[in-house]
């Protein structure tokens, strides 16, 4: 549901740095993905725990709860801190 806080969980499968900031694509559909987005002025709260998250995340699968919204017709959630994003050893 779009708009709506969610539960979303999977597997990032790219994570892509544009000038804005860096994108978690969750999905094996690169167009249609969900994307967790994570600006330039929220990089410092991951920096501060030592995780770069082009890097730590990439092939884990993760769990966030965040506000769900639509942006180029992609779902996609911002979070702001590396304590919104959860991590699972399991397969999704």
């Amino acid at each position: 549901m779009i708009s709506m806080t969610q539960t979303v969980k999977g597997k990032v499968t790219d994570a892509k740095r544009t000038k804005t900031g860096i994108l978690l694509s969750l999905g094996n559909n690169r167009e249609m993905s969900f994307r967790v987005v994570i600006f330039n002025n929220s990089l410092n709260s991951f920096y501060a725990k030592h995780i770069n998250p082009l890097d730590f995340y990439k092939e884990k699968v993760i769990e966030i709860s965040a506000r769900i919204r639509a942006y180029k017709q992609t779902a996609q959630a911002v979070v702001s801190s590396p304590l919104e994003i959860s991590m699972y050893r399991e397969k999704v």
